[in-house]
């Protein structure tokens, strides 16, 4: 799905017709993806923490693996989104104090994660042109995440076009700043 969005001459059309069940629905594999990063990064900082000597509480780090293991396992196959969202799972997380991971993969959180998603994958390719970077466009969720965030950070027009007066993203005004910049009017116009 996303793979055609990047391909519709005003994806913005589609997008803003969409109702939250539908963004999030379509971006689950996407969100586990963000949740496994989360998890990966855990795991690499427990290692060190393990390696330079730091006493860890084995049974927590023994649960965050299984679950880890467990939701890769069943990434493919997820209906909903019970197992990223399961009680288990967040206690288990809530003893290496997660504070990016409780930022974006939160129950409350998961509508504007699959805007941010969405929008990422959606606009890779004017991201990376806006961002001066050659080449084809990402394909992993880490990777158009990480363009997505550099290209609101860098240029505030573009940050103020997506989120609009509201924090789920305008794709009307998003659209419109992208186009302007396709239409060669320059980046001065954009802000930065």
């Amino acid at each position: 799905m996303m793979e055609w969005l990047q391909r519709v001459d005003s994806p913005e059309y589609i997008l803003r017709t969409l109702n939250a069940t539908i963004i999030i629905d379509w971006t689950r594999r996407s969100r586990v993806d963000c949740l496994l990063l989360g998890m990966e990064e855990i795991q690499e900082k427990i290692k060190k923490q393990m390696t330079d000597g730091t006493d860890m509480d084995k049974g927590a780090c023994n649960s965050l693996i299984s679950w880890s293991d467990f939701i890769r396992d069943q990434k493919d196959t997820m209906q909903d989104d019970g197992y990223i969202h399961s009680p288990d799972l967040w206690r288990a997380f809530n003893k290496f104090n997660p504070e990016k991971i409780k930022q974006l993969c939160r129950k409350g959180k998961a509508d504007r994660l699959s805007r941010q998603i969405l929008a990422a994958f959606t606009y890779s390719e004017e991201f990376l042109r806006l961002l001066e970077k050659n080449g084809t466009p990402n394909s992993t969720t880490r990777e158009v995440l990480n363009v997505f965030i550099e290209t609101l950070q860098k240029y505030s027009g573009v940050q103020q076009a997506y989120y609009g007066s509201g924090s789920d993203g305008d794709w009307v005004a998003l659209e419109s700043m992208l186009a302007l910049h396709q239409g060669s009017v320059g980046l001065e116009g954009m802000g930065d």
